[in-house]
């Protein structure tokens, strides 16, 4: 591997961490969560640096899409689907537990296994025949 190709990989890698902790530390102010307990911050920071430097290290050394794709789809999702039935309606409903965002931000480790078996499957159906 060149220095250059390793440069640009490490860059890819920090610049993904990087937009997964902002993305991470946006849903946090925009739903509201000032505070959480220290454990569970460290947990996403963790979290969102991992599946960020996957996802960039996917991208960058393999040319995959799948696990950029699939943590980003289910971050909006996750997203949207608390903002329409937390945020939005006239009477807001009290969550009982975690809630969609919630849960994607705490199951990480599953999201980006998903996003890895996305790449696996997309590296498998666009390699080269051997005809």
């Amino acid at each position: 591997m060149s220095e250059a190709s390793r440069l640009g990989t490490r860059t890819a890698v920090g610049v993904g961490a990087t937009v997964s902790l902002l993305a991470v530390r946006g849903a946090l102010a925009l739903f509201d969560v000032t505070d959480p307990a220290p454990g569970t911050a460290a947990y996403l920071v963790v979290g969102a640096v991992v599946t960020g430097a996957v996802a960039g290290w996917a991208r960058a050394a393999r040319g995959l899409v799948a696990p950029t794709a699939v943590p980003t789809v289910a971050f909006l999702g996750a997203a949207l689907a608390t903002w329409l039935r937390y945020v939005a309606p006239a009477t807001t409903p009290s969550p009982v537990g975690p809630t969609p965002l919630g849960w994607l931000l705490l199951g990480w480790p599953a999201v980006v296994l998903l996003g890895l078996a996305g790449g696996v499957v997309e590296l498998y159906a666009n390699r080269p025949d051997d005809a």
